[in-house]
């Protein structure tokens, strides 16, 4: 029976949309949830957290607006407006460029579109999001304890403030209480002053904000010393373990790339049995190995993938067929050996995996047998580890049968050990490839009516729709290096 709509049934077939044409990225998503909770791949300026709950804060306590949320909308994006105004101000004064900041497209287009301008007006069009900025913060804020989901009972529908909150709000109110823009503009519709801005970026720029009143409890809040509430031990940990790991390797900064191989590579007692991890970052060290280990199987994976649908892209076939033109450019020698012959107790080198992974990057005609190389090397990384405790023995089962759990593709190697790498290819290339991307992309299909058909099929015939290639998950750990360095603690 085939899988997905019929090619007559629409045209939509040459826009595709979204990401994940597997479905598995998410898997490594949330083991870096667990691990690194507050903090994601597009919340990485720490002085956010402290900026929204203050104008939450303030327009809950110190305004007479009616508190509805499209009132809060509209202060919101007033308030961010000119602190982005403000921050370029800054940037332009100490001649650096703030990064990572929302709406810096806008704002600087705004800025330079009239060099001379003494005033600047409103601009709430600066991001899509209703709320701003404030849209992509504001679930790390409620998981990090300032804010606290509205009341519906009571009637409420906007976000409260918490104590916690309220505390950190208030510091950071008691850094721009003396700035013209908190006494003069922030509460009228008035155009403000370059002047007035150049003075309220001295007191909210994003960078080195350690020792300000709202910097030290943020510091507090990332970095506490109670650890009762267990939601922060673990984010805790990863942020201590990072400065950790930048101490020994006697670096101040590394690249995604950089971390990947510090995790898989140096700080591994199965990949480096010479490493010794203080007790009380092994969980979290552990942790960061199998979200790694995850990573580089998604990328082999989707490496083969594409090769696929490269293939693919030649002529409909069936399955069969397709899968045999895939195979037929990997060495047969290669493909009558036992999948034991490859299966050792050496690991990849670093350089043999780099080499690899730049054949899957080109997708080229060694994408296949490369990327079930790394495959097999995340399955002997994984086997028999006597030191994963129960929150890693989890992360091997997360995602299931579904999303190919790490655990499923051990036993799919253990039940295949015995047999041919081509066996155990074409059960790759049919059910974890072929069908895996029908499942996922009828279902994207149905939930949100996105259509992310990179092929489909017609009367048991595969239609080549559009190309892929692979991409490795965002490491959450450059953000939380982020934070640390906001924070003057690196």
């Amino acid at each position: 029976m085939d899988i997905g709509p019929k090619l007559n049934y629409s045209s939509i077939y040459n826009e595709v949309l979204g990401e994940d044409q597997l479905g598995i990225k998410y898997v490594a998503i949330n083991m870096s949830d667990v691990l690194q909770s507050g903090i994601t791949s597009v919340t990485p300026r720490a002085r956010y957290w402290s900026f929204y709950t203050w104008v939450l804060y303030d327009f809950i306590f110190n305004t007479n607006i009616k508190k509805t949320e499209n009132n809060l909308k509209a202060y919101m994006k007033r308030q961010e407006w000119y602190f982005i105004l403000s921050n370029i101000a800054y940037g332009r004064e100490i001649r650096k460029e703030p990064s990572s900041l929302q709406g810096i497209r806008v704002g600087n287009q705004v800025w330079n579109e009239n060099p001379d301008a003494q005033t600047f007006d409103l601009n709430d069009k600066y991001i899509s999001n209703a709320f701003g900025g404030y849209g992509v913060y504001r679930n790390v804020i409620k998981i990090m304890g300032l804010t606290r989901d509205s009341d519906s009972n009571k009637n409420i529908k906007i976000d409260f403030v918490t104590k916690t909150g309220e505390q950190i709000a208030l510091a950071f109110e008691d850094e721009i209480k003396d700035s013209e823009y908190y006494k003069k503009y922030r509460l009228s519709n008035i155009p403000v002053p370059k002047k007035v801005l150049i003075q309220y970026g001295e007191k909210v720029h994003l960078s080195n904000i350690g020792k300000t009143k709202d910097g030290i409890k943020l510091i507090e809040l990332f970095l506490p010393k109670d650890t009762s509430d267990g939601y922060v031990i673990k984010q805790k940990t990863s942020l201590q373990y990072y400065q950790y790991v930048l101490k020994s390797c006697k670096v101040k900064s590394m690249t995604e790339h950089e971390w990947r191989l510090t995790f898989y590579d140096i700080f591994s007692p199965k990949a480096n049995p010479s490493c010794v991890i203080p007790e009380s970052f092994r969980q979290v060290a552990l942790g960061w190995e199998v979200c790694t280990t995850r990573m580089y199987f998604t990328y082999s994976l989707e490496g083969i993938w594409s090769r696929t649908l490269y293939k693919m892209e030649n002529m409909p076939l069936d399955m069969i067929s397709i899968i045999d033109e895939v195979l037929y450019e990997v060495d047969k020698k290669i493909l009558r050996k036992k999948i034991t012959s490859l299966i050792g107790n050496n690991i990849l080198s670093q350089e043999d995996r780099e080499n690899i992974i730049e054949h899957l990057r080109n997708v080229d005609e060694l994408s296949v047998i490369s990327g079930l190389q790394i495959m097999l090397d995340v399955y002997q990384r994984l086997s028999n580890r006597d030191d994963f405790d129960d929150l890693l023995l989890d992360f091997l089962r997360l995602g299931g049968q579904e999303q190919i759990s790490l655990y499923s593709w051990i036993d799919t190697v253990n039940n295949y050990k015995d047999k041919t790498v081509k066996e155990l290819l074409v059960y790759v290339l049919q059910h974890l490839i072929l069908n895996q991307h029908l499942k996922t992309a009828l279902d994207k299909l149905c939930t949100t009516r996105n259509q992310t058909f990179h092929f489909v099929q017609e009367d048991g015939i595969l239609h080549w729709v559009s190309s892929d290639r692979p991409a490795f998950n965002v490491m959450r750990v450059i953000q939380g290096i982020s934070i640390l360095t906001d924070l003057e603690l690196i």
